[in-house]
């Protein structure tokens, strides 16, 4: 099974699992919604590259499930694209990552913003300067915070500032910036 197709099968779960059980009520009379599906947009970068820049493309997809009055659940599922970027021993890199986070909000006058702690699992693939196969994979903790800003009763703008600490051979140390739109129902 390809890396992406294990991210799909556990999103699903992740997903489907807590909505089929009816898990994914609203937690009080003030949350209108169970659910925040978003895309997201922006940069991201590593200081471990050729240049320790952060300006690499990134995208990242999120679900968001209501469990309790001011706490939520996140499946994030991103990429950040390193283009021609240069690790220690890989070049044309791309890292993907799928992450389950707790987050924790706190409502302002005109927004909710919120913090949150996950665990994830990282894939870099890129070419190897050496002719074989590049990249590595393994497991790293997330930690970030956010904002939610209303359009609507059922819209609202995302922001999203995260740092990744993963066990890799190339890099340990990840970070993404990323704007976004979500969908509440």
């Amino acid at each position: 099974m390809t890396f992406r197709a294990t991210l799909a099968s556990a999103l699903l779960t992740a997903v489907l699992g807590p909505s089929v059980l009816g898990l994914a009520a609203p937690a009080s009379a003030q949350d209108t919604h169970a659910f925040t599906l978003g895309a997201y947009y922006g940069v991201g970068g590593s200081p471990d590259t050729e240049d320790g820049s952060f300006s690499q493309s990134t995208f990242q997809l999120g679900l968001g499930l209501v469990t309790d009055l001011k706490t939520q659940v996140w499946v994030r599922y991103g990429q950040i694209d390193f283009g021609g970027e240069r690790f220690d021993n890989t070049v044309d890199a791309d890292l993907s990552y799928l992450t389950v986070a707790g987050e924790y909000r706190f409502t302002e006058s005109y927004y909710e913003s919120g913090v949150y702690l996950g665990l994830g699992y990282y894939d870099l693939s890129g070419r190897s300067l050496t002719g074989q196969g590049g990249g590595d994979s393994g497991p790293g903790v997330t930690v970030g915070i956010t904002g939610e800003f209303d359009i609507t009763r059922r819209w609202v703008v995302l922001v999203d500032l995260a740092g990744h600490v993963v066990n890799l051979n190339e890099s340990n140390v990840f970070v993404t910036a990323l704007v976004g739109i979500g969908a509440q129902f």
